[in-house]
């Protein structure tokens, strides 16, 4: 037999010989693979979820405040972006048309009623000097509307030597009604929203133009969707939810499943979700979106092998 035909055989032979360890543990090996991946399949899960529409509720709105139709202009805003307010809190100072100064109705409001606080004169006793002091310092001019009411006050003054006890009720009346009227304050607690860039003058702000807004705390959020009947069984309380809001460009907040009623409307069910807004987001009941209500961890194995849990 020629050499090269020798060596052709040897190499041949090599090359289809199998080692014997494959043909030993190949299979193993084999099946040792497939047993970790049906093993990681089965430890590892992924959240299943199911996708409604919904619609934003409030428990209690926000509150918008906007300019009366008749308006004479903004004097101030008289809270910062941000700041927590309760029923009461003062919101926007505006002007009347006589245009007083906001300042100085509170000062004179601060006089009578530090005038009142103080126990009665004895005939012929004149009020401290400090007290007169700062009773004549007020501005006659930045008074508008309430010019009369501290004239009359002044002029008692100057006469008696003091005002009676039943004018200074009369003076804080006029005062408290003055404020009612051009002293805007918030009706809800929250946080203050301000939306207002103009120049703070005497000019006419459009009544459609919102100024402050007052955003309830995030519990006080909520939105509806509607779930269908083979759905409902898996929906419960507590479930995590992603909510998308359109009119937020997409914005994605983080909520829980409030409850779901338990009677069907059409064979829907609605789903109702609480809302976990951050700090500076403004929302309002006419908002929309998607939610993702996250349902469970199914394991990756059922996916795998199409098993219903």
């Amino acid at each position: 037999m020629p050499s090269e035909n020798y060596y052709h055989s040897e190499v041949k032979e090599i090359m289809l010989t199998k080692p014997s360890w494959i043909l030993k543990w190949g299979n193993v090996i084999i099946l040792g693979l497939l047993l970790l991946v049906f093993a990681f399949a089965a430890f590892f899960t992924y959240p299943e979820s199911l996708t409604t529409a919904i619609t934003l509720t409030a428990v209690r709105p926000v509150e918008v405040l906007k300019p009366r139709p008749m308006n004479w202009g903004i004097q101030a805003v008289l809270v910062k972006d941000g700041a927590t307010v309760v029923p009461g809190t003062p919101l926007v100072a505006w002007y009347d048309a006589a245009q007083a100064d906001y300042r100085e109705v509170l000062r004179l409001e601060k006089l009578l009623r530090a005038y009142a606080a103080q126990p009665p004169l004895p005939a012929g006793t004149a009020p401290s000097q400090s007290l007169l002091r700062r009773f004549f310092k007020v501005d006659t001019l930045k008074l508008g509307n309430l010019r009369g009411t501290y004239r009359m006050l002044n002029q008692q003054l100057l006469k008696q030597h003091d005002i009676p006890a039943n004018h200074v009720a009369q003076g804080l009346r006029q005062v408290a009604a003055w404020k009612a009227e051009f002293v805007s304050v918030a009706h809800s607690a929250g946080q203050a929203r301000i939306n207002y860039s103009l120049p703070q003058t005497a000019t006419p702000v459009a009544a459609t133009q919102p100024i402050v807004y007052v955003q309830p705390p995030a519990a006080e959020y909520v939105a509806h969707g509607y779930i269908t009947d083979a759905q409902y069984a898996a929906v419960s309380t507590g479930q995590k939810v992603f909510v998308t809001v359109a009119e937020l460009g997409g914005t994605r907040i983080v909520g829980r499943v409030l409850g779901v009623a338990p009677l069907a409307e059409n064979s829907r069910h609605k789903v109702f979700i609480r809302l976990l807004p951050t700090e500076k987001m403004v929302l309002n009941a006419t908002f929309s979106g998607t939610a993702r209500i996250v349902l469970h961890n199914r394991p990756l194995l059922e996916k795998f092998l199409s098993i219903k849990s």
